[in-house]
This record gives structure tokens, sequence and C-alpha cells, in this order.
């Protein structure tokens, strides 16, 4: 799926809140699941209308670089 194709939520966190959230039960990753839970039906009502599906992205902060791209933060980072 090519980005023009997707509307991508993107939230950056700091490393270690974002390696905390993947383990366990924190804010972060309770946030986290509401935001999936919200772009599922995002994409469920774009789909109805001809919209674009929605994915959301937590990144960890020391992930962002002038070298990044989209794509790859997708790839990295897809939740």
């Amino acid at each position: 799926m090519a980005l023009d194709d997707i509307t991508l939520m993107i939230e950056t966190k700091k490393a270690k809140e974002v390696a905390e959230a993947q383990e366990s039960g924190t804010e972060v990753k309770a946030k986290a699941g509401q935001v999936v839970i919200w772009c599922k039906n995002a994409s469920a009502y774009a789909a109805k209308v001809g919209g674009k599906p929605w994915a959301y992205l937590l990144i960890s902060h020391d992930a962002v670089a002038p070298n990044m791209t989209l794509q790859g933060l997708r790839a990295r980072f897809l939740i």
C-alpha cells in the first residue's frame, strides 16, 4: 500500500515509553490501543464513503532522523 493510499496518525514518544508500552500495561499502551480502535473505526467509515484507510504509528523519538522515510517508519512502527 502506497502512502498516498493511506492516512497516517503518527505520535512520537520517548524511546523508553515506547519500549515499556510494548511490554506492559502502561498508560501509553492503553492510549495506543484506543487510537488503534479509532483508526479501525475511521477506516471502516472511510471504506463506506470512498476514503482512505487509517493507520497509527507510535514512533520512538530516537528513530526520527532526516534519513528516515515515512515508508521506513511505517514498516517499523505500525501498530
